[in-house]
């Protein structure tokens, strides 16, 4: 072989090797499609691409929407969804999805400018399926139990004593009215003070979260002493800006039972807050509180006992 045919060889090899890297980088795009869940506020979106045979984690994301924009070159791929309830748990994941990402082929008459600019959906099954069985596990919680997880919070804190602010509760089982019943003692001792206080009382048990999310409405019986600023309220991500959540008033009779029942519609923020419409699908948690603002209108001790609750 002389000189000259030798050059040729080598310029053919170089200009295959510039072609075909430049296939292997060129970019297209894909959309990952799935359905939505409304038990689920976000979505983890997992990829994967082959090489050598072998899948190896390429992108992880996470979004609130049903769908996903990626950018990939040609090759063999992946995905799977997990969805992530309102406490940002995550649920069961999907099956994998494979799919695969081939260059143009020049005699079928698409160019590569067309191809890469054209966007195609990757659709995955109805997620609903992943997140059925984590559902079907799930059981009505009592709100008036131990399993609830009730927190205790003072002045905006999440210890039980404040500044000379105090509040306890706890879960017993009383005769009241003749029957024997699950009973939410709370007790809040609000100080004086030239500012607000407040004890409050919260659950964001997942299964009573569930619960709510469903719902419309609350109602339950409290035994009272008659003291003022008590308040029923659901937490919810419209408003977690300035926690000026939605609330109505428990206005108690003192050593007599009343029965409460408070529809969503019925709920109100207060004005000093950001004013944001209710949505239950943005629920965060429930609270039962005491305040006290400027004008020490309501400190002092108070207890309720709550019982009969009911979500429906």
């Amino acid at each position: 072989m002389n000189k000259g045919s030798l050059f040729i060889c080598y310029f053919i090899l170089i200009i295959s090797s510039v072609c075909y890297a430049q296939d292997n980088d060129r970019v297209f795009t894909r959309r990952l499609v799935w359905s939505t869940d409304e038990h689920v506020w976000r979505y983890a979106v997992e990829v994967d691409k082959a090489a050598n045979g072998i899948f190896g984690s390429l992108l992880r994301d996470y979004t609130s929407t049903s769908n996903l924009l990626i950018n990939i070159t040609a090759g063999e791929y992946r995905f799977r969804i997990i969805p992530h309830d309102i406490l940002d748990r995550p649920g069961e994941e999907t099956q994998w999805m494979y799919f695969d990402v081939r260059l143009p082929v020049a005699n079928l008459g698409i160019h590569a400018s067309e191809e890469t600019a054209q966007i195609q959906d990757i659709n995955i099954s109805d997620i609903s399926s992943a997140v059925q069985s984590s559902h079907a596990r799930q059981i009505d919680i009592p709100v008036i139990s131990d399993a609830a997880g009730w927190k205790i919070h003072v002045d905006g804190g999440d210890q039980t004593v404040k500044a000379g602010t105090t509040a306890e509760y706890q879960i017993t089982r009383e005769l009241i009215q003749g029957q024997e019943r699950n009973v939410l003692t709370m007790t809040v001792n609000l100080a004086k003070g030239n500012t607000w206080r407040d004890g409050l009382f919260s659950t964001n048990n997942i299964d009573i979260k569930r619960q709510l999310l469903t719902a419309s409405g609350v109602r339950f019986k409290v035994l009272g002493d008659g003291k003022s600023g008590w308040e029923f309220r659901l937490a919810t991500y419209e408003a977690i800006t300035d926690f000026c959540w939605h609330r109505t008033l428990i206005n108690t009779r003192n050593n007599q039972v009343v029965q409460f029942d408070i529809p969503y519609s019925r709920l109100r923020q207060p004005a000093w807050g950001k004013q944001v419409q209710f949505n239950k699908n943005d629920i965060l948690y429930l609270e039962i509180a005491r305040l006290a603002e400027g004008d020490n209108s309501n400190t002092g001790s108070s207890t309720i006992k709550i019982f009969d609750f009911e979500i429906y």
